[in-house]
């Protein structure tokens, strides 16, 4: 393949840094606004920080916001296009179905490929048509 590239960035960003992709690929992406968050939660998980259940919980509402916009700019990107993200734990969950549906994606156009790695370690990829 000639024309595939690796680029590094904010996806939160994403059309800033490319204009058109035919293809998007996500597998361990974490998004997050600024970065901030992603060392503060850890920071919290290792105990290193304190945290109550409303910083939690805002810190989560925080990560919740940049999926948001992660995925906005992957269906700007990828318009037309395809969006090939892969999840162990599901994809489509309630807050995922609203937030694709008012990007204007048909969810009756997203399809599962259900995937098995050493025969233990589920893995689906959700396929969305962004045309």
């Amino acid at each position: 393949l000639t024309n595939l590239r690796l680029i590094a960035g904010n996806a939160c960003q994403l059309s800033a840094v490319v204009t058109h992709a035919d293809l998007i690929v996500l597998q361990n992406v974490l998004l997050d606004l600024t970065g901030a968050d992603t060392a503060l939660m850890w920071g919290y998980k290792r105990r290193e920080l304190s945290c109550n259940e409303e910083q939690w919980q805002q810190l989560m509402s925080r990560f919740e916001e940049a999926e948001r916009q992660g995925y906005r700019e992957f269906l700007r990107v990828a318009k037309p296009g395809w969006v090939v993200a892969f999840y162990r734990d599901g994809f489509l969950q309630e807050t995922r179905k609203k937030n694709l549906s008012a990007e204007g994606v048909d969810l009756a156009k997203v399809k599962k490929r259900s995937l098995l790695y050493n025969n233990s370690d589920p893995w689906e990829a959700y396929i969305i048509s962004n045309s």
